[in-house]
């Protein structure tokens, strides 16, 4: 601790020490779980057992429901007080939401409810294409900006937009590609520059997933990096590889980016 304040790494560091990345996330990680006392009130607090399951989900393929629980864990469309690991997944609102295939998948977003059972059939013929996570993760490691547009023709469907379409992708090929988001990104951008908890970051949507941005994201070409490809040298700069396998750092990163203002807000 610093003059009271939390403070993760020192301007003259270039890189975390494991004894400080092991601090960060030990501070901010309970305030992620629902029922435990939260650091920032009022954030979405999520169940344990459901994160365990989006861990299980890296591991296996993903089943129809699968992309359901997915979609609605990052939409923050699962309502986490009656979800218990006894009653399993249950969804905020109307009946828009469905995870079985007897009453159909069906998904909803602020524009209203859409059909899942396309971008289920687009999910299973990618694994299908490359049978293991494994081998597709090995292909899109090979390939980045061909993966990238692979994912936007293959769920280019009304509803899902570019962050949900880059958390598909981190599911199925098995996390080599992180979760886009806003609140990790100004937690990192903090960090980066010395930023104290209460102050202003700058952080941007990512592009359509219709522009040319999009399917140019990871594409070395660039003039100047992507914001997707910021967020993953920062990743790496702080927490190197173990950001892939450990989920515990975006977590923590999540809960940190909360005590930040979106400086375009």
């Amino acid at each position: 601790m610093k003059n009271g304040k939390f403070y993760f790494i020192r301007s003259e560091e270039k890189t975390a020490t494991r004894d400080n990345m092991d601090h960060f996330i030990d501070k901010y990680l309970g305030s992620y779980y629902y029922g435990n006392d939260s650091i920032v009130p009022g954030i979405n607090q999520t169940r344990e057992w459901i994160e365990k399951d989006m861990e299980r989900l890296l591991r296996e393929r993903i089943q129809a429901k699968d992309v359901v629980h997915i979609l609605a864990w990052k939409m923050g469309r699962i309502d986490y007080k009656k979800s218990t690991e006894k009653e399993g997944y249950k969804f905020t609102g109307d009946n828009s939401w469905c995870d079985d295939e007897k009453n159909g998948f069906m998904a909803q977003n602020r524009h209203g409810s859409f059909c899942i059972n396309t971008i289920i059939q687009k999910a299973e013929e990618m694994q299908n294409d490359y049978q293991t996570k494994k081998s597709f993760s090995s292909w899109v490691s090979s390939e980045p900006i061909e993966a990238l547009r692979r994912i936007r023709g293959d769920f280019g469907v009304d509803g899902i937009g570019s962050v949900y379409l880059i958390t598909l992708l981190y599911f199925l090929s098995g996390g080599e590609y992180p979760i886009y988001d806003q609140f990790a990104m100004m937690a990192l951008r903090a960090i980066d520059s010395g930023k104290k908890p209460g102050e202003k970051v700058y952080v941007l949507d990512l592009p359509d997933k219709n522009s040319r941005a999009f399917s140019d994201l990871l594409s070395p070409d660039l003039s100047e990096e992507s914001i997707y490809q910021e967020y993953i040298r920062l990743l790496n700069k702080y927490f190197g590889d173990r950001y892939k396998t450990d989920r515990n750092i975006d977590r923590a990163l999540w809960v940190y980016g909360h005590l930040f203002i979106n400086e375009k807000e």
